[in-house]
């Protein structure tokens, strides 16, 4: 039993009123914080100290506690002395020929859920499979006003966010969509429409409204970047006939406008298959591009 590091313990949760420790863009709880402390000092205790990927962790952990029992008058002397004291009663006599690490630390390490937002919606296929993964869908845009009435149906009680306050974050025309307004997300999802660059359609590109719709997109990326909120993915979807428009002039035109913010892109044909068994009589191949 490690008594002076448990008072301790007690101290520093009187001291700050056990509050949360961020770190790397996750909480860790107070009592998630004594664990991780008392296996980082377990582990420097061992020899000469066993690595561990959590040091810097543990440090960090550790000026911090340091600073409250200090500031609390539990144990006297410098900074540097009182570390010294605590890390001596983890000191190993003899050290043992094998150890390991006892602590999973990145299960005690609270990361917020990736926000995504979630343009020309549909009925939600970007959204079943971004919340599948744990993300959280934090904007949505749909004009059809029966795929809106599904997209509430399916998602109004797993996500009660977009329809609260009279649907402010289910935008009904993207034209109208303030980007200001939109809340920061990590990834931005959208299958803007396909019937201006389908081999079905009359291919008529950036000449059909429903074309230009992609650059709604670009204006919401361009926002976020300019006010230090830029998204770190963008994933976007499309029918094949995308990548030939034009003789790919128009598919380059679409990666260019992001530039210079995002040059890593990948686009990919995907078809939905086997499509039999999906109830289709046709077989169906998607564009897909993230960067």
């Amino acid at each position: 039993m490690k008594r002076l590091f448990l008072k301790t313990k007690n101290v520093v949760g009187n001291q700050t009123g056990r509050q949360s420790y961020t770190f790397d863009g996750g909480k860790i709880a107070f009592d998630n914080q004594y664990k991780i402390l008392r296996e980082h000092l377990r582990l420097c205790g061992l020899g000469f100290g066993v690595p561990h990927d959590f040091f810097d962790l543990g440090e960090d952990l550790l000026d911090k506690w340091v600073a409250a029992v200090s500031e609390a008058g539990f144990i006297s002397g410098t900074l540097e002395e009182v570390k010294k004291i605590l890390r001596k009663e983890f000191v190993a006599e003899p050290t043992p020929a094998k150890t390991r690490v006892r602590v999973k630390v990145d299960k005690l390490i609270e990361k917020p859920a990736i926000r995504f937002i979630d343009l020309f919606a549909g009925i939600g296929g970007f959204h079943q499979a971004m919340s599948a993964t744990g993300a959280s869908c934090v904007f949505a845009s749909e004009w059809d006003k029966h795929a809106r009435t599904s997209y509430e149906a399916n998602y109004g009680k797993t996500t009660p966010n977009l329809f609260d306050n009279e649907y402010r974050n289910f935008n009904s025309d993207i034209n109208d969509a303030r980007p200001e307004d939109i809340p920061n997300f990590e990834v931005c999802c959208g299958g803007f429409p396909c019937q201006a660059f389908s081999i079905a359609g009359l291919k008529r590109g950036f000449e059909d409204t429903r074309g230009t719709l992609f650059f709604n997109i670009a204006n919401i990326v361009r926002y976020k970047k300019e006010h230090g909120h830029a998204p770190k993915v963008l994933f976007l979807e499309n029918v094949k006939g995308l990548k030939m428009h034009d003789h790919g002039n128009t598919l380059q035109v679409i990666l260019g406008v992001p530039d210079p913010y995002y040059l890593d892109k990948k686009v990919k044909m995907v078809e939905l298959f086997p499509y039999h068994k999906l109830g289709l009589m046709n077989k169906y191949t998607h564009l897909f591009g993230d960067s």
